[in-house]
């Protein structure tokens, strides 16, 4: 077996990787009758956002996605959730409805390529190819993959990522040209906001190489550096340039940093680093100490070793080039302005970047067992590092709880202690320390694997989310399309699975416009948009027709009368909703609507259009003051209103010349015709789209154009091109 192993090195690199993945994942899937499910966001986003992507592929829908909050960007909506991943297209290859049963072995294929990609890397530095075996499952298994199985989109990342180090080495130290443009190709379009902070990782990682000679300076390998990652970048335009223009558009990019906030990281912080090198990985959801809940992923704990090895070597070899950047990396993760590089420069605090420092973690644990460096220094220094991690709960937690799942809490510290005791064991008293060390960290990968998807799937609220989908859809299907929905208990995301347009949706990415509409009426928009059910206005405004609950609400029954019940579900009818292309003949300026109370501002969008100064100018002759005695009433002969792909089209019949508003979030990206004729299309209602219509008949047609697409396709074709002379030229000129 050794020998075969030995003869095929990468390929049990892959297969030790993916049958892990798949001992911990196959138990779960077999209870969940062929369906891997977890909790929160994995069951509510994950599943039906890969579900509808393929619907969105196969149906040449690709634009425009009406169902995700009011409406967004097709490409901005998904590109963060890795629209053009590798392993994403797989699941383009079979019906939508096959998708929630493949994500479970799409999942053991990632920790397979993660275990493949990361051993290509850590081969390089190893005289002993088993140790970069050992390193390869350290890294597809570390605590940070674990932790964030909740967000199946993270693990296409590190599957990836070793590939740009690889290609980089191979570049610099062997002067192999196109693996390098490949890398940075594959890594941008898997996931562009991962990728910033790749890029800034390999920068970091070049200059430490650089200034400690561990790599040669050539002016010509700098320069096929350089074009090799502008041509990537290139190639890869067509997704990264309409996602800047998108993502420009979200306030959770933005914030303010003070002094004291750029270089001083909080207690809680520093608790929650320390802890992630030295005790198994935590929750998200529901953590057992210092905090209930944390979306950061801060995580770094290596399977069974933790940080001992990595430690033992940064003590031993502090000059070695990777504890030097080993040394930088921690640094950064405990600055937090340094951190934020990684992430935009957001204020909060996201440790996202950290499988990228855990593979020089692992790369520096297995150089210690290669060099035969002593366990001694780092096994004290961990040890350390508990007390202080339980120390600085103690200053935190003051006048909090400081355990929140004492169950969960004594099983991380058993293994804690248990690892600790058994390393210290292997290396003291037996011979056979490799083989037993790999059975170590194979135990403890699949011992604590099952029991961490356990422990979550045993407190998940949303344990059978397609059970939930397809029951919702039944219903929802018997309804009408063209009209919106809302509901307060089911975050599914159901309107991207059933293809109807719920307002209730739970994805980081929507319109700016949105965010901006939501911000006017003092409504906050995290992750997550919570129309309020009871503000009856807000209802009608937005064309919202059906309410959806699994409970009967008596003051829901005060306002839209009796639901109607069908199977678990009431149905609440809101008979006097608008339809889509509100003709107005009142307006309020903008400065004007912003005095007004955030409980009064929905009753004024439905008699009012919200306007600035200069488009007063513009439509004075159309539009009359709003006053308090002021009603809606539409007095259009016709309006019809329908759906395309990647836009609308509405038949008006007006008396005379209107505003007529869509309540659809506002984008440079859409375009407007009336009469075949081409017209501006205005920014109302802090976030919606108004046109002018004629007296008579007018044949409206919108169309969405992601902004940035056109000259992202173009860039991308111009760099194919250059890549194609690139590597030509290359190959014939091998010299340079």
């Amino acid at each position: 077996m050794r020998k075969w192993i030995k003869s095929h090195q990468y390929l049990s690199a892959f297969f030790l990787s993916f049958l892990l993945g798949f001992f911990i994942t196959i138990p779960w899937i077999i209870t969940g009758k062929g369906i891997f499910t977890f909790l929160a966001d994995y069951n509510t986003q994950q599943i039906p956002f890969n579900i509808y992507m393929n619907n969105a592929i196969s149906n040449n829908n690709y634009l425009w996605n009406w169902y995700n909050d009011l409406g967004a960007s097709f490409i901005g909506s998904f590109g963060l959730y890795n629209l053009f991943s590798p392993f994403t297209m797989i699941l383009w290859l079979f019906p939508a409805k096959y998708v929630p049963y493949l994500m479970g072995p799409i999942f053991m294929l990632k920790y397979g390529v993660a275990g493949l990609t990361s051993f290509m890397f850590l081969k390089r530095y190893v005289k002993n190819y088993e140790y970069a075996l050992l390193g390869s499952i350290l890294y597809a298994f570390s605590g940070f993959q674990l932790t964030n199985i909740l967000f199946y989109h993270f693990h296409d990342v590190v599957a990836f990522f070793p590939l740009l180090l690889y290609s980089l080495d191979k570049l610099v130290i062997e002067n192999k040209k196109g693996i390098f443009l490949l890398s940075v190709v594959l890594n941008a379009i898997t996931n562009y906001y991962f990728f910033i902070g790749q890029v800034v990782f390999v920068l970091l990682y070049y200059i430490i190489r650089l200034i400690t000679k561990s790599y040669k300076w050539s002016f010509k390998n700098f320069i096929s550096i350089f074009i090799e990652s502008i041509l990537g970048i290139g190639i890869a335009a067509f997704l990264l340039i309409p996602s800047i223009f998108f993502v420009l558009g979200n306030p959770r990019i933005d914030g303010s940093w003070t002094l004291h906030s750029m270089f001083i990281p909080t207690g809680t912080n520093i608790a929650e680093i320390i802890r992630s090198f030295v005790m198994p990985n935590e929750s998200m959801n529901y953590r057992a100490i210092l905090t209930e809940v944390n979306f950061c992923s801060v995580e770094s704990y290596l399977p069974f070793i933790g940080a001992i090895l990595w430690l033992s070597y940064l003590i031993k070899k502090p000059k070695e080039w990777s504890n030097i950047f080993m040394f930088i990396l921690l640094l950064f993760m405990f600055i937090p302005i340094l951190n934020s590089s990684f992430s935009m420069f957001t204020t909060n605090y996201y440790a996202r970047w950290f499988y990228m420092a855990i593979l020089i973690m692992v790369l520096n644990s297995i150089k210690a067992l290669d060099e035969k460096i002593s366990l001694k220094p780092g096994l004290i220094i961990n040890t350390m590092l508990i007390v202080l991690f339980l120390l600085l709960v103690l200053y935190t937690c003051q006048d909090i709880p400081m355990i929140y799942n004492k169950e969960n809490f004594m099983v991380i510290v058993l293994f804690t202690i248990l690892n600790i005791i058994l390393l210290c064991l292997i290396f003291k008293y037996n011979k056979h320390k490799e083989i037993l060390l790999f059975i170590g960290v194979i135990l403890y990968i699949l011992i604590y694997g099952n029991y961490f998807i356990y422990y979550n799937k045993k407190l998940s609220l949303y344990q059978e989310p397609m059970t939930t989908l397809k029951s919702l859809n039944n219903i929802v299907q018997n309804l009408e399309e063209n009209i919106r929905y809302n509901s307060n208990d089911y975050y599914y995301n159901i309107g991207l699975y059933s293809e109807r347009m719920f307002v209730t949706s739970w994805n980081s990415n929507i319109e700016g416009s949105s965010f901006d509409f939501y911000n006017s009426l003092g409504i906050y928009r995290g992750v997550s948009t919570q129309i309020p059910i009871n503000d009856k206005n807000l209802q009608e405004f937005l064309s919202i027709k059906y309410i959806i609950l699994s409970y009967l609400d008596e003051n829901l029954v005060q306002i839209y009368g009796e639901p109607i019940k069908k199977d678990e579900y009431y149905i609440y009818i809101n008979e006097n909703y608008k339809p889509f292309g509100i003709d107005y003949n009142n307006y309020i300026l903008e400065n004007d609507f912003k005095e007004i109370p955030n409980e009064n501002k929905s009753y004024i969008l439905n008699n009012a259009v919200v306007i600035s100064e200069e488009q007063l100018n513009k439509y004075k002759n159309i539009l009359t003051e709003y006053q308090t005695e002021s009603k809606y009433a539409s007095d259009l002969e016709q309006n019809e209103f329908i759906l395309t792909k990647n836009g609308f089209t509405a038949d008006i019949v007006s008396p005379k010349e209107k505003i007529l508003v869509y309540t659809i979030p506002y984008s440079n990206g859409w375009h407007a015709t009336v009469n075949n004729k081409k017209i501006e299309i205005e920014q109302v209602d802090n976030g919606f789209m108004a046109i002018k219509i004629n007296q008579g008949n007018n044949k409206i047609e919108f169309k969405y154009y992601p902004p940035g697409l056109k000259i992202g396709i173009i860039i991308t074709i111009f760099s194919i091109g250059g890549t194609m002379v690139y590597l030509i030229f290359k190959k014939h000129n091998k010299n340079i």
